[in-house]
């Protein structure tokens, strides 16, 4: 999987939390992993750009995650 897009930006999740996040649509779970929204809002859009990621979510068949 090619993560070169989050070179710059510093994790507060895992890649499979974020894709998690992205998948069941959890708006407030973002104050409860994240120190800065921002980098969240950065997340959400970088995934929704890339449709590899959405890809893995549905072969992985990732569980839902609440706070």
């Amino acid at each position: 999987m090619d993560v070169t897009l989050f070179e710059n930006i510093t994790f507060s999740l895992t890649v499979f939390d974020l894709l998690n996040i992205y998948y069941h649509k959890v708006r407030y779970i973002a104050s409860i992993y994240l120190v800065n929204e921002l980098y969240f809002i950065t997340y959400i859009i970088i995934i929704c750009k890339n449709k590899k990621y959405v890809n893995i979510i549905n072969n992985n068949k990732v569980l839902p995650i609440y706070p």
